[in-house]
């Protein structure tokens, strides 16, 4: 029998080639023991993955954490059950665990659900992993003029490492800030725990505390009953230019020979609002909220 085996796409480069391949099976083959050597083939963040395997349409179990499980129909022969077609689908960060037990219990939960129950997990234990080197380390994320600042705009920081930092906004808005060694980056942290991604920053440091800076002084203004201030208007050759590309709004710029990067999501008004500050100072932003004097190179509030 020709078996065609194929799978999702796991990155957005990952669609750009074909995945499907043909195995020429024995008809007599049970499909527990044809399973039991059929892979998914793509490492995802080091590791396999969680997927649902799906016989010509049907969801029959699940490959997780390099372990292939057959549910339903293992020791039905290929021939008998007319297989065509085996596919997997990608169900990122869902926890192998409450995958299987929905799957034993006859039930195919929502994806979207469960991936975003595997990503609560990650983020806790990323968040339980912080506060634990926080206690092992002086080392922190933001500068002091950030964690300062944070106090003066109403925010408290609530835990503080070296790559990673929770806190949160006079209003009572979550953010994540953290980067990787390459990117900075700032999240929001919904009701329901979930995190949604503002913006990336290249090189990490001091162009994501100005953006995170200018959100907690738009929450501070709003909480304390002041006007919103408009962004500052920075010198033509000072101002970054935000530009499209898909489905992300970013500006760069070159200074000393460093190329400096910022990506905005989900739309281009926080690229609007926030590419503003990037060029100035952590101090200055603060002051730019508080009303009172910035310091000024070539007109407008600038990074020294």
């Amino acid at each position: 029998m020709r078996v065609t085996v194929d799978r999702d796409s796991v990155t957005m480069g990952d669609d750009a080639v074909s995945h499907d391949r043909v195995l020429e099976v024995p008809g007599e083959t049970t499909l527990g023991a044809f399973l039991a050597h059929v892979r998914p083939g793509v490492s995802v963040g080091g590791g396999s993955g969680t997927w649902v395997v799906r016989v010509d349409g049907d969801w029959v179990g699940m490959y997780a954490e390099e372990q292939m499980r057959v549910l339903r129909d293992a020791d039905r022969t290929l021939a008998d059950l007319q297989v065509t077609t085996v596919r997997f689908d990608y169900w990122a960060s869902a926890p192998p665990e409450l995958l299987l037990e929905s799957l034993l219990s006859g039930r195919l939960p929502d994806r979207e659900a469960m991936r975003q129950e595997g990503y609560r997990r990650h983020w806790a234990a990323e968040d339980a992993t912080a506060r634990e080197r926080a206690g092992a380390t002086t080392d922190r994320l933001l500068g002091p003029e950030a964690v300062a600042a944070v106090g003066e705009l109403g925010g408290r920081i609530e835990v503080h490492a070296p790559s990673y930092c929770r806190l949160v906004a006079a209003d009572g808005q979550q953010y994540v800030v953290r980067h990787d060694g390459h990117w900075g980056r700032i999240a929001r942290v919904d009701e329901a725990g979930d995190q949604r991604q503002l913006a990336t920053f290249q090189p990490p440091g001091p162009l994501a505390e100005t953006t995170l800076v200018a959100l907690l002084g738009e929450a501070w203004r709003a909480t304390t009953g002041r006007a919103p201030v408009d962004p500052p208007d920075a010198p033509r050759r000072r101002r970054p230019e935000v530009q499209r590309t898909g489905g992300i709004w970013r500006c760069s710029w070159t200074e000393d020979g460093v190329l400096h990067e910022a990506r905005f999501w989900p739309d281009g008004s926080l690229a609007g609002r926030y590419a503003p500050y990037l060029r100035m100072d952590v101090p200055a932003v603060t002051a730019h909220f508080h009303g009172g004097d910035v310091r000024q190179i070539g007109g407008s509030p600038a990074r020294q």
